[in-house]
């Protein structure tokens, strides 16, 4: 968990101070520059009914070299190319699924890579309830140490509920596989 406080604050010479702290466990990715260029391209090929094409390039680079690592920088840079098809299947569910292609290679460990997908879907149950499924395939990093990343494939189903016009209510219940790349670890 990644808490991310954020003020400004005026002084009497009229100067603003800004001031960030992260907050959050060894390892979590406090010191990490990433940066990420992605680009999209689609087409309606039927109403309510789009195809799409995606290209994202990332780089990460880790400020500080981590214990965790072996003292080794987990400094890396990665692509995944997909393709999918977004819809409004009915005019209470909706979604999008696309299948791909990913690699990250990490300066001092292993390269990661493999076919990625994901799928995201929306059924509005009532004016006031939306149901959620999700399912992903990705590469994260790891703080273990030999481990450069992990191939993360994963899954979910939430809810949300509108209370009142201020009060929200919302569920989510997520479940993931960690594949441990460059060791065994059961």
């Amino acid at each position: 968990i990644i808490r991310f406080f954020y003020h400004n604050r005026q002084v009497s010479d009229q100067r603003i101070i800004s001031n960030l702290a992260l907050v959050g466990f060894m390892g979590c990715g406090k010191s990490t520059v990433g940066r990420q260029v992605a680009g999209e391209l689609g087409f309606e090929f039927s109403p309510g009914y789009s195809a799409f094409g995606r290209v994202v390039y990332n780089k990460r680079d880790f400020d500080n070299v981590q214990a965790g690592a072996g003292g080794l920088s987990q400094d890396s840079d990665g692509y995944n190319f997909s393709a999918g098809v977004s819809s409004e299947i009915t005019n209470l569910i909706s979604g999008e699924a696309h299948l791909g292609y990913f690699e990250q290679d990490y300066d001092y460990f292993a390269t990661v890579d493999g076919f990625s997908f994901g799928a995201e879907f929306s059924w509005a149950a009532t004016d006031l309830t939306t149901v959620r499924a999700s399912a992903h395939r990705s590469v994260d990093d790891s703080a273990t140490p030999g481990v450069g990343g992990i191939l993360t494939t994963g899954g979910g189903i939430g809810f949300d509920h509108e209370l009142s016009r201020v009060l929200d209510l919302t569920g989510d219940l997520r479940i993931a596989n960690g594949d441990y790349q460059g060791i065994v670890r059961e």
